[in-house]
């Protein structure tokens, strides 16, 4: 006997499949523009610090200090630029 039809029981489960597939790939889409606009993100302040161009970012003093070995300690007057959003928290320390 030659089977011409899909009975209903495969027909469900073909619809379930196919439905986990497009909802398996819409996220993978999602998630792949969130990471291009952090990517965006990044490429902008990676600009922005090799144009050395500080104006978006929060700028502070701070002193650090280095002991060298377990003797002498050396303190060092820094500026630090601190950029932040939602994905980035960024410091970066200038003499």
């Amino acid at each position: 006997m030659v089977k011409n039809s899909f009975s209903l029981l495969e027909t469900i489960l073909s619809v379930v499949i196919l439905s986990i597939l497009i909802v398996n790939f819409n996220s993978f889409y999602s998630d792949d523009k969130s990471l291009n606009k952090l990517n965006e993100n990044l490429n902008t302040i990676e600009n922005l610090f090799t144009k050395e161009d500080y104006s978006s970012f929060d700028k502070s003093k701070q002193n650090l200090n280095i002991v060298v070995d377990n003797k002498n300690l050396i303190t060092i007057k820094t500026n630090v630029y601190t950029y932040e959003n939602e994905n980035i928290l960024l410091f970066k320390y200038v003499k």
